[in-house]
């Protein structure tokens, strides 16, 4: 990386850590920011000259300055996640012949919001926008399992668990191996667990301050998705969030992710 480009991406890590913490102490911005202390002091006063971070001269933390915040109100919004990546699903049914989806969280629920149809005639449907809960399936799993460790407990201590399917996770402690392992291995894989002849395949897509910000998918039959093809799918799935994380200036925060070796067992 040459000194020019790494001084860039040092200042972005500054400028997503305090977009994410707000205003911040010296030492925990540089803890965030995963950059030495004299390194982030030093780009803290060039940005502070410029205006891009200010000071409090009381409690001596540092929070987004003026002339950062003048320039992002000046900017027209991005076009919404949906058409953003629309391109990217595109090229995940082509490249695997499924239907595919993007997903976001909502409150409690994981909401289909995207899909793109693949060129066989026999589906398994998603329905667009309507509320799915998030301990069943390929998409709504991935969503669930990137939460903070207490967003999770917490959910799955105010959910009652409704058997679907015999592959349905009913067992608390079952579900939290699965979650587990899906974060082990990059992605999610659903098989009969919604629906009885169902699967599903779906990783996640990050946003800059690396937190799950959708997911992407694929569904079909068990005929097309089984156990025997979850591995080479799997590798198109994840290959397209990394391209989706990207587009959206996101960052993985597993280097497992980019590698899919094995499919799942339910």
């Amino acid at each position: 990386m040459s000194g020019d480009v790494k001084v860039i991406s040092r200042v972005a890590a500054i400028l997503n850590s305090m977009v994410e913490d707000g205003a911040s102490s010296l030492k925990m911005i540089s803890i965030t920011a995963g950059l030495p202390l004299t390194t982030t002091s030093r780009l803290l006063a060039s940005m502070q000259q410029v205006g891009f971070v200010e000071r409090d001269p009381l409690t001596k933390e540092y929070c987004l300055g003026p002339n950062f915040l003048r320039m992002a109100a000046l900017v027209e919004p991005r076009r919404d996640i949906a058409s953003l990546l629309r391109p990217y699903l595109e090229e995940l049914t082509a490249a695997t012949t499924e239907d595919s989806g993007l997903a976001e969280l909502v409150g409690d629920t994981a909401l289909l919001i995207d899909r793109v149809e693949g060129s066989h005639p026999l589906k398994i449907i998603d329905k667009l926008n309507k509320p799915e809960l998030l301990y069943v399936g390929a998409f709504r799993k991935v969503l669930l399992a990137w939460q903070e460790p207490q967003w999770i407990d917490d959910y799955i201590s105010r959910t009652p668990f409704e058997k679907f399917t015999d592959n349905t996770i009913t067992n608390e402690k079952t579900l939290k191996e699965e979650l587990a392992k899906i974060r082990e291995q990059g992605y999610a894989v659903s098989l009969g667990e919604r629906i009885a002849d169902g699967g599903g395949i779906a990783a996640p897509i990050f946003g800059p301050t690396g937190k799950i910000r959708a997911a992407v998918q694929i569904a079909g039959p068990l005929a097309r998705i089984s156990q025997q093809s979850v591995i080479q799918l799997s590798k198109h799935v994840v290959d397209v969030s990394l391209k989706c994380t990207a587009s959206l200036g996101g960052t993985m925060p597993s280097s497992k992710i980019d590698q899919p070796e094995r499919a799942g067992t339910i």
